[in-house]
C-alpha cells in the first residue's frame, strides 16, 4: 500500500444515495431497517456493553454516569427544535422528539404530558432493556438510564424547570414495556 487513503467524493455520494433509498422504519417494531436488516442495533449493543462494563468497574455509580452524560443531549435536541422550527407549541416539539427517536432507530416512544410532569412509554422497551432480552438476561432494577437522562434534559429545557425522572417499568426486569415518570425537581 502506498500513500494516504482518502475518501472519493463520488463513492461517498453513491453510498449516501443508496442508504437514503434503502433505509425505512418498521412501524410495528419501531426499528430502523436497512434493506430489511435492523440498522443502528450496534448503538444499543454498545450502550449495553458500556453499561455492563461500568457496572463491573464502579457498581451502581454506572447508572448515574449513563444518566448524566445524556441529559445535555436532550436539552440540545429541544434547543435545536426551537431554533430550527420556530415558534412551535409544546405538543409540536414533543411530536418532533418522538418522530426523531423513531426515525433514527431508537424505537417507538409515547410521551404523555401530565398536570404534574410527564410519562414516557416505550411499548417495545428502550434499547438497553431490549439488549438484556437479546442476551437472555434479566435485571432486578431498571436499566434505561441513558434515555432517562435524555428525557430529563429535554423536558427541563422545554418547560424551563428542572425535572427528575425514574423508570417505573423496564423490559429488562420482566415488564411488557418500559415506562418513565418525570416530576419537577424538589430543590
Amino acid at each position: 500500500m502506498s500513500g494516504n487513503i482518502e475518501y472519493p467524493r463520488d463513492l461517498v455520494d453513491f453510498l449516501n444515495q443508496k442508504y437514503k433509498d434503502k433505509f425505512w422504519v418498521d412501524h410495528e417494531s419501531g426499528k430502523l431497517k436497512f434493506d430489511g436488516i435492523q440498522a443502528f442495533w450496534s448503538r444499543s449493543s454498545l450502550l449495553y456493553a458500556i453499561h455492563k462494563e461500568l457496572r463491573v468497574l464502579i457498581g451502581e455509580a454506572a447508572d448515574a454516569v449513563m444518566h448524566m452524560v445524556t441529559k445535555p443531549h436532550g436539552r440540545t435536541f429541544i434547543e435545536f427544535a426551537m431554533k430550527e422550527f420556530g415558534e412551535l407549541e409544546k405538543e409540536e416539539i414533543l411530536t418532533h422528539l418522538v418522530a426523531d427517536l423513531m426515525a433514527t432507530g431508537w424505537g417507538m416512544v409515547r410521551i404523555i404530558p401530565k398536570f404534574d410532569g410527564y410519562q414516557v412509554i416505550a411499548p417495545k422497551g428502550f434499547p438497553i432493556g431490549q439488549q438484556f432480552l437479546e442476551h437472555n438476561e434479566a435485571s432486578e432494577e431498571p436499566v434505561d438510564h441513558y434515555f432517562l437522562g435524555y428525557f430529563e434534559g429535554a423536558f427541563s429545557m422545554l418547560d424551563g424547570i428542572e425535572y427528575t425522572g425514574r423508570e417505573v417499568l423496564c423490559v429488562a426486569s420482566g415488564a411488557k414495556h418500559c415506562e418513565f415518570v418525570f416530576r419537577p425537581s424538589e430543590d
